[in-house]
């Protein structure tokens, strides 16, 4: 109850003073049904039709906790919030109510996304997305299975090592690191996602099955 109290009159329209960090244009956030979304002024955005035109971040968000903070602290405090979500979720547990999670990942056979532009087949700009739901409340997260890694101890320790506090980034952190050291790639028979991290001198590779289970972990030269 006190969580969510104020939200009837609630107003968090405001402009984010942190550039979008797709395509750096201006950004903006609204608050909407306990939902707290950062949005770009120019670019489609990281989730394609999934979510509004130029969503970057999107998520469940105690009107609370908005009353006395700024739209860019109340994004700072969301993603880490989003962040420790992927911790719960790797672990099969809901943040919400503890209940079992099920997983199941998606594939664009045919992705194609050049210079940061949605690929015209899934219209999202990532080609292996995860969705993670509660089998109790359905508290749900759809996100690139990159991001969902990031919830493992052992991937949250190598970027530690880094010098990348995965469970509190900044936005920036996060799509610089998918984009610049993280490669993802899916195989068949039986059905693998493997996903190479790539630090300074060693990565890390990590093997999913099709529920998001961990299949092997294995630290080397993949440079």
């Amino acid at each position: 109850m006190i969580a969510i109290s104020g939200t009837d009159d609630l107003d968090f329209s405001a402009d984010i003073e942190q550039p979008c960090p797709l395509c750096d244009a201006p950004m903006t956030a609204s608050y909407e049904d306990q939902w707290l979304r950062v949005s770009c002024t120019e670019c489609d955005g990281q989730f394609g039709d999934e979510t509004p035109h130029g969503s970057i971040f999107l998520s469940s968000y105690p009107a609370a906790a908005l009353t006395d903070r700024t739209a860019d602290e109340a994004l700072t405090i969301g993603f880490y919030r989003c962040m420790l979500d992927n911790a719960y979720f790797m672990h099969g547990i809901c943040r919400e109510c503890a209940g079992s999670i099920s997983a199941s990942v998606s594939v664009c056979s045919q992705h194609e996304s050049r210079a940061g532009d949605l690929c015209s087949q899934c219209g999202t700009r990532s080609e292996v997305w995860a969705t993670q739901r509660c089998d109790t409340c359905g508290f749900a997260k759809r996100l690139p299975v990159g991001v969902f890694v990031m919830g493992l101890t052992p991937v949250i320790g190598f970027l530690n090592e880094q010098g990348i506090d995965v469970l509190a980034p900044s936005l920036e952190e996060i799509v610089d690191l998918l984009s610049d050291s993280v490669e993802t790639d899916v195989s068949d028979n039986p059905f693998r996602v493997n996903i190479i991290i790539r630090g300074e001198t060693r990565g890390l590779e990590v093997s999913l099955d099709d529920e998001l289970n961990v299949v092997t972990l294995d630290q080397g030269a993949f440079i």
